[in-house]
């Protein structure tokens, strides 16, 4: 279900700066003593882009890439890393973070109409 509303929102989005790229941010930490650390979930998203960018039924001329952000589970250096992704480097959608601090922080933005999915809302609810 993500990666059609993230094809949609990147046909809406990037109509009018002409780039085919979708930017997808990743916060976690890499600190390997954290359960849903980047070194045990980077591989997963690395792999799962590969294969959105080897189905061209899936975004058709757009291409996917992310972006990987060590947040350490702290929110202020998430929240900085989520404005920094956002302004700067124009993410279409955030996975992560996967700390409940940073989380609750980052879900309070949910209104600058950016996808988020982060694996401790979902365990959490």
């Amino acid at each position: 279900m993500l990666v059609p509303l993230v094809a949609l929102f990147a046909q809406v989005s990037y109509a009018l700066s002409g780039t085919s790229k979708i930017l997808v941010g990743f916060q976690a930490p890499w600190n390997l003593s954290y359960p849903f650390s980047a070194q045990r979930l980077g591989s997963a998203i690395q792999i799962a882009i590969e294969k959105i960018n080897a189905d061209q039924t899936l975004l058709g001329n757009y291409t996917m890439d992310f972006v990987y952000t060590d947040c350490r589970c702290d929110a202020k250096v998430s929240l900085s890393s989520f404005v920094e992704q956002f302004q700067k480097q124009q993410i279409a959608a955030l996975f992560g973070p996967v700390c409940p601090e940073p989380a609750e922080v980052q879900y309070g933005v949910s209104c600058w109409r950016l996808l988020f999915r982060s694996v401790v809302m979902v365990c959490v609810n």
